[in-house]
C-alpha cells in the first residue's frame, strides 16, 4: 500500500531523492532488501549497482547459465564504468567529480583500478550518500573519496577545481541536464573532460496521444524531465554551446538494451525453464524501438558522451 502511494507520489510530484530512497532498488539480483531506506551493510564490498551494464565482453545470458546471471550482470556494470573512465581517461593525477554516484560502487572501482588522486561525489539522495560513505569507512577509502549530499545543477564547489567530471547513467534525471553541464563547465580546469553514459532518442518521432500520455507519466514517476529529451544532434548542440570541444557520442546501445532486457527475466519471480526460454527469444526478435526504454521514457539510444572544456 504505501509503495502505491509512493509511485502516486512520485507521478504527481516528481523527485529524484524519493525515487531512489523508497522507489528504485539496486539493479542486482539476490539482494534482500528493496531500496535505500533502511539498507545496511556487512562488507562494503556488497555489489549495489545501479546501471544496465555494458555487455560486449560478457557472455549473454541463456538458458543454460541461468545460474550464473547474477554475475553476469555485475561483469556488465563494471565494464560500464571502467568504459566511461577509460573515455574520460582517467588517470593518477586527476581530482575527479562524480556526479550522481548511486550506492558509489563505481567510485570503489575507479579508485582502485584507475587510482585517480581523489574522488568527489555528489548526489541528491541522503540515504545513497549514507550508504555510500558507510562504504568507504568500512574499506577505508575516507581519504581518498568523500561523498557529499548536494545537486548535480548547483554544484558546491568553485571554478576550475576537478581535473575530470563523471556522469553514469544518472544525466537524464538532472534538472535540467543543461543546467548540469553549465555546472560541469564551470568546475573544470582548462582542458578538463567530462565524460557521461547517457539516454536519449535518435528522433523525434510522431506517437500517439495515448503513447505519449504514457510516456509522460513513465517519464515522472522515474524523474526523467521532459527537456531532457533530447536528440543526439541537440546533445551535441548543447555541448558546443557551452564552449566544449573534441565532441564524441558514441553509441553502445545494442550491447546495452537488448542485453539487460534479455536477463530481465531474472527479476521475475520463480523463472520457470520455459519463461526464460521465451522471454532470451522475444528479445533476439525486438527491435530498438520496441525495446522497453522507448516504449516506456521515449529514448531508443544509449552513448558515452565525451567533451574537453576549452
Amino acid at each position: 500500500m504505501f509503495h502505491l502511494i509512493r509511485n502516486l507520489l512520485q507521478i504527481l510530484r516528481p523527485n529524484s531523492s524519493r525515487l531512489y530512497t523508497y522507489i528504485q532498488s539496486p539493479i542486482v539480483a539476490g539482494v534482500q532488501f528493496s531500496t535505500a531506506h533502511g539498507l545496511k551493510l556487512k562488507t562494503g564490498r556488497e555489489p549495489l549497482w545501479v546501471n544496465l551494464g555494458y555487455w560486449r565482453d560478457v557472455e549473454l545470458c541463456t538458458l543454460n547459465n541461468y545460474a550464473r546471471w547474477p554475475e553476469l550482470l555485475t561483469q556488465a556494470q563494471m565494464n560500464l564504468a571502467a568504459l566511461l573512465a577509460e573515455t574520460a581517461k582517467l588517470g593518477d593525477d586527476d581530482e575527479v567529480l562524480d556526479c550522481g554516484f548511486g550506492y558509489g560502487d563505481q567510485d570503489i572501482f575507479w579508485l582502485e583500478k584507475y587510482k585517480p588522486r581523489r574522488i568527489v561525489g555528489i548526489n541528491i539522495t541522503k540515504e545513497q550518500v549514507r550508504v555510500a560513505s558507510e562504504r568507504v569507512r568500512l574499506l577505508n577509502l575516507e581519504d581518498r573519496v568523500d561523498f557529499r549530499h548536494a545537486s548535480a545543477t548547483k554544484i558546491p564547489f568553485s571554478p576550475k577545481t576537478f581535473d575530470v567530471v563523471l556522469a553514469l547513467e544518472c544525466a537524464f534525471h538532472f534538472n535540467t541536464r543543461e543546467t548540469f553541464l553549465r555546472e560541469a563547465a564551470r568546475v573544470l580546469r582548462p582542458g578538463g573532460r567530462i565524460a557521461i553514459a547517457d539516454v536519449f532518442c535518435t528522433e523525434r518521432r510522431n506517437i500517439s496521444l495515448r503513447q505519449r500520455l504514457r510516456q509522460n507519466i513513465s517519464r515522472r514517476r522515474y524523474h526523467f524531465p521532459s527537456a531532457n529529451l533530447w536528440t543526439r544532434d541537440e546533445y551535441k548542440a548543447t555541448l558546443e554551446g557551452l564552449g566544449f570541444q573534441d565532441i564524441s557520442i558514441v553509441s553502445i546501445a545494442e550491447d546495452v538494451f537488448r542485453p539487460f532486457q534479455r536477463q530481465w527475466v531474472q527479476f521475475s519471480k520463480d523463472p520457470t525453464t520455459d519463461k526464460i526460454t521465451q522471454h532470451v527469444e522475444k528479445v533476439a526478435g525486438l527491435s530498438r524501438d520496441q525495446f522497453m526504454w522507448n516504449l516506456g521514457l521515449g529514448v531508443d539510444e544509449y552513448a558515452v558522451v565525451f567533451a574537453r572544456e576549452s
